[in-house]
């Protein structure tokens, strides 16, 4: 089931500071193609953690949860478990596949590479992605 955004603009934080409308446009498309990634993941049964360095969050359902920590650098991994491993510190064994997101490039190419299990769940978020190449 694909989980479409409302609009574009479906974003609670970005850098509304930046003085340049092309970055805050390029940061809002990269927010928006995460979220839609997030809850189709999730949408079709999956759990959610974002890897940073040596950190390992917990697996989530709740993409809105998932997405407080994205950004905090240049590039993002995504690990997928099965929907059991929820909350499991112990999820290392669930792991499914992961998502690499890259930001500051063109906004709608954020979503790099997935693993081929996953491709079928997000072939409609790399649609989307490539429908918004117009924009920019």
């Amino acid at each position: 089931m694909f989980q479409q955004p409302e609009t574009i603009f479906d974003m609670q934080r970005y850098d509304r500071n930046d003085p340049d409308p092309a970055v805050r446009l390029r940061i809002r498309v990269e927010r928006t193609i995460v979220r839609c990634a997030l809850r189709n993941l999730v949408a079709t049964g999956y759990a959610v953690a974002f890897r940073r360095e040596l950190d390992l969050e917990l697996p989530t359902r709740d993409p809105e949860r998932a997405m407080e920590s994205i950004m905090q650098s240049e590039r993002d991994v995504l690990l997928v478990y099965h929907a059991d491993a929820a909350e499991s510190e112990s999820a290392v064994d669930a792991v499914v596949g992961q998502v690499v997101f890259a930001y500051g490039e063109d906004g709608w190419n954020v979503m790099r590479e997935f693993s081929p299990n996953l491709a079928d769940t997000l072939k409609r978020v790399e649609l989307y992605a490539t429908a918004m190449r117009s924009w920019f």
